[in-house]
């Protein structure tokens, strides 16, 4: 199975209430994507479960807060907590990590492998990645081989 080339950007949950009662992700992908349908569910799952629901996610599909090359700056203003931002849909808004992602090959053949040494590059070895990060109020959880974020 192929990988989505991606990064889920989640904003910081200072700015959150503790008495809020839902953490938003939105996905510009649409509601029977995999990602929606079966992975996101299933992780929303793990964290009210390994929280004892303390932490609690709601997901909106379908690019209903935001589409993808909006994703960063509706993490960034806190329309919602954390979504799929594609670095290569908006490469002048985030250009160091974009750099990386469109001239690294981190590989495919092992996708957990490709994940860690592409956010490994850019949290050690890419500060103007982290202060691009930060200017979105955002942090990289994740990201697919070939290129660290898509």
């Amino acid at each position: 199975m192929k990988v989505k080339l991606s990064i889920i950007a989640l904003a910081s949950l200072l700015s959150t209430p503790a008495s809020s009662a839902e953490l938003v992700y939105g996905s510009w992908t649409p509601a029977q994507e995999y990602q929606n349908r079966v992975a996101m569910p299933e992780f929303i799952k793990n964290i009210d479960r390994d929280t004892n629901g303390a932490i609690k996610w709601k997901l909106i599909p379908g690019s209903q807060i935001a589409d993808a090359k909006a994703t960063f700056t509706a993490v960034k203003d806190g329309l919602m907590h954390a979504g799929l931002g594609i670095v290569t849909y908006v490469p002048n808004a985030i250009p160091s990590v974009y750099a990386i992602y469109s001239t690294v090959i981190f590989g495919d053949s092992d996708p957990v492998a490709a994940s860690a040494a592409a956010l490994e590059t850019i949290y050690l070895h890419c500060p103007s990645c982290i202060e691009e990060l930060k200017a979105f109020n955002a942090v990289a959880l994740g990201a697919g081989p070939r290129r660290p974020m898509c």
